[in-house]
């Protein structure tokens, strides 16, 4: 992403609340996490990547959004304090230019389920991997973990691969078995290398 952008960093940080809003009002969007650099990319005003993670690092500061980092990825939700900042128009005043222009600001598609151009798909499914992607990261992170996990014996290691592996077809379900992922991801609680990055993908995947 371009570094170049004549946007303050303040007024960034308000203007990306103001995008992360619009998500949340979506149907269910208030229970999922949302990817901020997804969310960054459709601005129509580019900032550096770097931007984006400290941005969510003072939000989440404030109060105002719960965020999930991991492996390069930044996600989140909006906190009660967040939704009212937005709804009050705090800050520095580019929320409310946001409220009254927002094709100013951001890219339209059919994510945002706005109207499209004619001739385009309206309601196209989404790719259900991409959307997850923070989780399949730490999937990948977890199997490597385990790879050079020292105190694993060659069949330990073999069915916590196939478990992971099984934790993947799941994933790739628009609506994955619950249960069954909760019994699959057991077993990693009691691995101490790799029990942190599990605990953040459990965290990632009740909040998917």
């Amino acid at each position: 992403m371009s570094t170049a952008t004549k946007m303050k960093f303040s007024e960034f940080i308000d203007l990306l609340l103001a995008a992360l809003s619009d998500r949340d009002q979506q149907p269910g969007g208030s229970e999922r996490f949302h990817d901020l650099y997804e969310i960054a990319r459709k601005l129509k005003e580019p900032v550096p990547d770097k931007w984006i993670f400290d941005a969510a690092k003072v939000l989440e500061a404030r109060d105002l959004i719960q965020a999930v980092f991991s492996f390069g990825a930044a996600h989140a939700q909006l906190t009660g304090q967040g939704r009212l900042y937005v709804e009050e128009e705090r800050g520095t005043g580019i929320i409310h230019r946001f409220h009254q222009e927002r094709d100013h600001f951001i890219f339209r598609g059919e994510d945002e389920g706005d109207a499209v151009s004619e001739g385009s798909t309206v309601g196209r499914p989404i790719d259900v991997e991409k959307e997850r992607r923070a989780v399949f990261t730490l999937l990948d992170r977890i199997e490597e973990l385990l790879k050079k996990e020292r105190f694993l014996n060659a069949k330990e290691r073999q069915d916590l691969l196939a478990d992971l592996e099984s934790v993947r077809g799941q994933l790739r379900k628009r609506e994955p078995n619950r249960t069954a992922l909760a019994e699959l991801l057991a077993p990693l609680n009691y691995i101490s290398s790799v029990r942190g990055v599990a605990a953040n993908l459990i965290q990632l995947i009740n909040n998917s």
